[in-house]
């Protein structure tokens, strides 16, 4: 081996030098082109999930939130003698009630 690297020239050597690290870049290259290919994969498969299964979620949390705070208005002017308002505050708070119920039985569908 070491006839083999004092037979060689200035040039020879540097060649191959520059070769070898020329393959090391490109196969670098090639494996980020990869990880890449595959990080893109991964993130639709979690936008489709996003998509489909936290959207209806977070939209029956949003209708429960809303449907709490008509039925705590609905208290609140039965408590002051407004019984009319009160019961239009109650009728929304059904409305959505039922809208969460419905956002999240789409999630129990398959």
């Amino acid at each position: 081996m070491n006839r083999m690297l004092s037979n060689t020239s200035v040039k020879t050597s540097l060649t191959a030098v520059l070769t070898v690290f020329s393959l090391l870049i490109i196969t670098i290259a090639a494996l980020g082109y990869q990880a890449g290919k595959r990080g893109d994969t991964a993130l639709q498969a979690l936008d489709y999930a996003a998509m489909h299964e936290m959207l209806p979620l977070n939209l029956s949390r949003v209708n429960l939130a809303n449907a709490k705070l008509y039925y705590t208005n609905s208290f609140y002017a039965e408590q002051s003698g407004d019984a009319e308002m009160a019961s239009r505050y109650l009728a929304q708070a059904q409305q959505f009630h039922v809208a969460s119920v419905e956002e999240f039985s789409t999630l129990l569908t398959p």
